[in-house]
């Protein structure tokens, strides 16, 4: 079994309740995202998830094809602009949260190849069964997360 620790700064923060936490300080603070950006993006990744399967850009997308994808994204964000009104309602794709989204692919493989030593995109795709292995531990507790079979999920949309 796991033996877990709760990291201290040995700093508290003091409420009027009488309860007290370990301070903030530099942790991470997800909590200042949007929500409406986040539910926008978890929009994107339900239609995605459902499209290609749940969780199939963890298998490996390189970075240089978010990217590409990314700056087409921001393209025809910047020129629904100068759109007519008509044009605007045929285009009912979500192009700032795909361009999250490929952001995200970037930032995921520049940190696989941080913390795992993958050399570049190539790489990053042929080592991710290994590193995926490690994932699918964080994930084996989880009932809600639904990994199909792409075959299955094609007779689903078939």
């Amino acid at each position: 079994m796991t033996e877990y620790k709760t990291e201290d700064s040995g700093e508290r923060q003091h409420f009027d309740t009488g309860a007290r936490r370990d301070i903030s300080g530099d942790k991470p603070r997800p909590d200042l995202i949007s929500a409406w950006a986040e539910a926008r993006h978890a929009g994107l990744m339900q239609r995605g998830a459902v499209k290609y399967n749940p969780r199939n850009w963890e298998k490996g997308i390189p970075s240089s094809r978010a990217y590409e994808s990314l700056r087409r994204h921001l393209l025809q964000w910047f020129l629904r602009c100068y759109q007519t009104v008509e044009e605007n309602a045929a285009d009912t794709e979500d192009h700032l949260a795909a361009i999250r989204f490929n952001a995200d692919i970037i930032i995921h493989n520049q940190e696989m190849y941080n913390r795992f030593g993958c050399n570049g995109d190539e790489d990053l795709c042929n080592h991710y069964s290994k590193i995926h292995d490690l994932y699918d531990g964080c994930f084996s507790y989880a009932p809600y997360v639904d990994v199909v079979d792409p075959e299955e999920q094609e007779s689903h949309n078939g």
